[in-house]
């Protein structure tokens, strides 16, 4: 796309000078004009602009020049696990991966390796990982091993219930209100963005960010659904006790809120519930939401289009399960 607007603009500037003495060439000149701005837009956003992004699609320079997959396909995961320490593992989605943050060691895994020196720490978390995708990924990359795993700690945040959730579901919990639905136009411009880094940004800032809050209102819907609870909370059982049966680990779940908005990072309601019926199975867990309250999300997130946790949320969440294993001691026991 780039290329194409470069050589246009070139061919708008020579039709300009052969025909500057005529009313077309005003009008080309008009065009001109815009092809210059485009261009110029097109260049900067897809050569300069170096910005996080939580929608996933307008961040690839940022991608590019920080984030960097091992030979395990993960982003500094520290595998292989160790035989001479023991190995406390964390596990999760894109906030266990480091989205947005340039450095893993702004990471949670990190910041909790300066804490407990004498083990050995290793990471496990991609993007778009859910529940289901994390069992599996936890058979593949753990094993076999024999090596000591006492605690896996389960960073969780509430688009974690997606794979349990069915067609079906989908159709039968819909909010109140009908969630805004792809347009063909919506289709056009998406497909469009994956040539322009211009469009993609634009659209991807402006018309986008309605159709993930839709989602994300439909995402706590499934939570009040019991039927769709029941089913995810026996995925999370599953979890616990494969790392309890095949690596004799205690499972910790780090529940966090959502930082895409203050309303929503003060919904305690919905958290309270879910967390009671965390109790209710008897997981071993810690609720972020209300320490991360005391700050207000605009001093915990990346960038107000990446609500991922930056490093000053990462050194709380540390702390915290930090508290938590001072208070629990037994669970850094196999």
């Amino acid at each position: 796309m780039f290329i194409a607007c470069v050589l246009v603009t070139l061919a708008l500037g020579f039709a300009v000078y052969w025909l500057r003495r005529s009313f077309v060439a005003n009008v080309a000149l008009a065009v001109l004009s815009v092809s210059l701005c485009f261009t110029a837009l097109e260049g900067y956003f897809r050569f300069f602009y170096l910005k996080s992004d939580g929608f996933g699609r307008i961040d690839r320079n940022f991608a590019e020049r920080y984030y960097r997959l091992d030979s395990y396909g993960l982003r500094d995961s520290h595998l292989p696990l160790s035989t001479a320490q023991d190995n406390i593992v964390v596990l999760g989605d894109s906030f266990v991966f480091g989205a947005g943050l340039k450095s893993t060691s702004d990471r949670l895994c990190e910041q909790l390796a300066a804490h407990y020196p004498q083990h050995h720490f290793v990471n496990l978390g991609l993007p778009g990982w859910d529940t289901r995708t994390e069992i599996e990924r936890t058979n593949k990359y753990l094993d076999d091993t024999s090596a000591a795993i006492p605690l896996v700690v389960l960073v969780y945040f509430f688009n974690d219930i997606e794979e349990d959730v069915t067609p079906a579901d989908r159709a039968r919990v819909v909010p109140p209100l009908a969630p805004s639905k792809e347009t063909a136009i919506d289709r056009a411009l998406q497909r469009l963005a994956d040539y322009s880094r211009f469009v993609e940004f634009v659209y991807f800032r402006v018309r986008y960010p309605q159709l993930v809050s839709d989602r994300l209102t439909q995402i706590q819907m499934f939570y009040n659904d019991p039927e769709i609870r029941a089913r995810h909370l026996a995925s999370l059982d599953r979890l616990r006790s494969l790392l309890a049966e095949r690596y004799q680990a205690n499972l910790l779940i780090v529940v966090l809120p959502y930082l895409h908005s203050d309303e929503l990072l003060n919904r305690a309601e919905f958290y309270r519930t879910f967390e009671n019926a965390l109790d209710e199975h008897r997981f071993s867990h810690i609720d972020m939401q209300p320490v991360f309250a005391k700050y207000g999300v605009g001093k915990l997130w990346v960038n107000r289009f990446d609500p991922h946790t930056n490093p000053f949320a990462n050194e709380l969440m540390a702390g915290s399960v930090a508290d938590y294993l001072s208070l629990h001691p037994d669970v850094l026991q196999p």
